[in-house]
């Protein structure tokens, strides 16, 4: 899935996402324009989406400080860890808690509504998450790129 989103200036003001492939670039605004719905204006206040030629673009106010739309989140899907490194600043443990699916599946929902580019799952150790392929789908179906942050050893 492509998404576009405007931006503030100081962070490129125009860019493009590929929640596929995990890249991200900055455009020119002629280039943002096209993706733009003939029939559709910007608003200048609160966040916009709208399906545009080829692209979700996302649109709205532009922050003076900040970007608009979060590029990363880190979520923590588990405490669980089959390793116990001295070094862990989470202290994750064995049998410790997860996440649940159903509230993993709506925050990667809500999330991908907001124009989130990235979720970096994290843990303890993610890949012992028993639903860890079904968050990955649950994140992916709402337009976001997946990345692992685990430790192998």
């Amino acid at each position: 899935m492509k998404k576009v989103y405007r931006e503030h200036p100081e962070f490129g003001q125009f860019c493009i996402v590929d929640s596929k492939k995990g890249f991200l670039k900055e455009i020119g605004e002629e280039e943002y324009r096209a993706f733009l719905p003939a029939d559709e204006k910007e608003k200048s206040s609160g966040i916009q989406v709208l399906q545009g030629n080829g692209a979700v673009v996302f649109t709205g106010e532009t922050p003076p400080t900040r970007t608009r739309f979060a590029r990363r989140v880190y979520f923590q899907i588990t405490r669980n860890c089959c390793l116990q490194c001295d070094f862990c600043f989470i202290k994750a443990k064995k049998g410790r808690a997860r996440v649940p699916l159903e509230a993993a599946s709506k925050m990667a929902e809500f999330l991908g509504r907001q124009g989130l580019v990235e979720a970096r799952l994290t843990g303890g150790e993610p890949t012992t998450h028993p639903h860890l392929f079904e968050i990955v789908r649950a994140f992916q179906d709402a337009g976001v790129y997946v990345s692992l942050a685990c430790w192998l050893r």
